[in-house]
């Protein structure tokens, strides 16, 4: 959720008017409507995936509009189960960013996520821009892959087991 009155982040102010308000710079960055088949068009004609951003369900109603081929939500709306769950219902291939979430927050996203989709990806990534290499934490991939692959292994005993 975004206030009027938000205050940037540190690395905001430091490309942008530190005097205007998060709410205001992400205003200037919003695309006009009317651009929308433009852009679907640039796209298609040079053979490029559409992806996009959907901050409400609305705007999610005008990438459906516009065929766009996947959603992609920021690492906020990663714990917003009633967000993600509308989206799972526009049937429309979804990336879910991860980079605030910690690794509980990853297993229940990734078996929600299991349950409504049927094309979804979750991707590992930051919240520090430029990120430094020591900070890019790679190492929570084979967490999860190992987290992953134990539950699908119970699940396959206790399926053997009933």
């Amino acid at each position: 959720m975004l206030t009027q009155n938000a205050p940037k982040a540190d690395y905001q102010k430091l490309t942008t008017d530190i005097e205007e308000s998060q709410y205001e710079m992400l205003k200037k960055l919003e695309l006009p409507e009317n651009w929308y088949p433009l852009i679907y068009k640039s796209c298609k004609d040079n053979n490029l995936k559409l992806i996009s951003t959907p901050y409400t369900f609305e705007d999610a109603l005008l990438l459906i509009k516009y065929k766009f081929d996947y959603v992609k939500l920021v690492s906020i709306s990663a714990v917003e189960f009633p967000f993600i769950y509308q989206i799972s219902e526009l049937k429309i291939p979804t990336i879910i960013s991860t980079g605030l979430c910690d690794l509980s927050e990853i297993d229940k996203l990734y078996h929600f996520s299991k349950s409504l989709f049927t094309d979804f990806s979750l991707l590992n990534c930051t919240t520090s821009y430029p990120t430094p290499i020591e900070e890019s934490n790679l190492d929570v991939l084979n967490i999860c892959k190992i987290n992953m692959i134990a539950k699908l292994v119970s699940q396959i005993i206790l399926k053997i087991l009933e």
